[in-house]
């Protein structure tokens, strides 16, 4: 079931990073702020789950800083060596086929692209519900 393609599209939430071996910290330090937040049927949680985009965790696990701070963070934490093996053996898979993008001219999305395509987005969404903005 992993496998299936729903699985290998879909975005990643907090507790979905802490499984792959990211900590709090390291997530603040190579995400930051989440890409938007998914509804939450429990009314203690009112403002969601934080969900961020696949496409930039894969980007941030790919750089060699983030496999430098993971191998201290999992040092540090104990834990055991087959999974940071693993860890870094995904990172060095994502950084050969973030490589292969680059060779075949496939421009890789910045962190502000991202943001106004999910803007613009919204507003398309909006418009096919029927609001209009002020101007029209």
């Amino acid at each position: 079931m992993k496998n299936s393609d729903s699985e290998t599209n879909k975005d990643f939430t907090v507790e979905d990073l802490l499984t792959r071996g990211w900590t709090l910290t390291l997530i603040e330090r190579f995400l930051g702020r989440e890409d938007y937040r998914d509804p939450v049927d429990h009314f203690r949680n009112y403002a969601g789950k934080k969900i961020f985009q696949r496409r930039r965790v894969e980007l941030a696990e790919s750089s060699a800083e983030f496999e430098s701070a993971f191998t201290v963070s999992a040092k540090r934490r104990s834990l055991p060596p087959e999974r940071i093996d693993a860890t870094c053996t995904r990172i060095r898979e994502l950084r050969e086929s973030r490589d292969q993008l680059r060779e075949a001219n496939i421009r890789v999305l910045s962190q502000e692209e991202i943001v106004f395509r999910n803007i613009a987005e919204l507003f398309e969404q909006a418009r096919a519900r029927g609001y209009r903005t002020p101007h029209k």
